[in-house]
């Protein structure tokens, strides 16, 4: 299987009201599809992506 980059991808998130795919390069593999950092599932509940560190936390937060 050969590997493509990263840019190749683009997101897959439709956006009704425009009738039209996001289409940003650089997007990641989800469950949903393929989704840039603006339309992630995580983005899109509102919520910080998992495995990030609250706000206002420095290096040293348990």
């Amino acid at each position: 299987m050969i590997r493509r980059p990263a840019i190749a991808y683009r997101c897959r998130h439709w956006d009704g009201s425009g009738r039209r795919y996001c289409g940003t390069p650089g997007a990641r593999r989800y469950l949903t599809g393929y989704r840039c950092p603006l339309h992630t599932p995580a983005a899109l509940a509102g919520r910080p992506e998992p495995g990030t560190p609250p706000p206002g936390n420095g290096p040293n937060y348990p």
